[in-house]
């Protein structure tokens, strides 16, 4: 992916964000387990699945080959991974609960929403910002990679320029 391309991600995970953390403020809104209840819950899962996806195939695959030379980005992606398993277990428990008919979640779901609100704010906090320092830098590297290249060129266009006219007039 370009550089630029990949920031976009970025961009595109953090409206997520703002669009998951809606969706879990209508929920604590509304009564729950009404049938709205229960179809904002399930508009914020299938949101929540998508996203958890995309940063799954654009975002980490990218901060774990990073992470192999950076032993504080291999940590924060490790407790990460340990996050994200504690998110799912709840969720799936939260279903549990849901599909039985027990109409108790209300404490289950703000522990929940506390959780996930957490977890997105600290990685848009810190992974999302080291993303788009390391995209910045990439982004200035092929700045200078291609102003180089054009100095480059130029120099050797005035040296070839320079050189024919030296043979010219020196007869070489």
């Amino acid at each position: 992916k370009r550089p630029s391309e990949t920031h976009k991600i970025i961009d595109i995970l953090k409206r997520d964000h703002i669009l998951i953390k809606k969706k879990m403020k209508a929920l604590i809104d509304s009564n729950f387990m009404t049938m709205s209840w229960n179809h904002i819950y399930s508009d914020f899962k299938k949101l929540l699945v998508v996203h958890l996806d995309k940063e799954d195939r654009h975002l980490y695959p990218f901060l774990k080959i990073k992470a192999t030379k950076n032993r504080e980005l291999a940590n924060v992606l490790n407790k990460f991974d340990s996050e994200i398993s504690t998110i799912s277990q709840l969720v799936r428990n939260l279903d549990e609960k849901i599909n039985n008919g027990n109409h108790y979640v209300a404490e289950d779901f703000e522990h929940l929403y506390a959780l996930l609100t957490f977890r997105m704010t600290l990685e848009e906090e810190t992974i999302f910002k080291d993303f788009g320092n390391v995209i910045k830098t990439i982004e200035n590297f092929e700045v200078f990679k291609s102003t180089s290249i054009t100095k480059l060129r130029t120099f050797h266009s005035c040296r070839s320029s320079y050189l024919q006219e030296q043979r010219f007039i020196y007869g070489c």
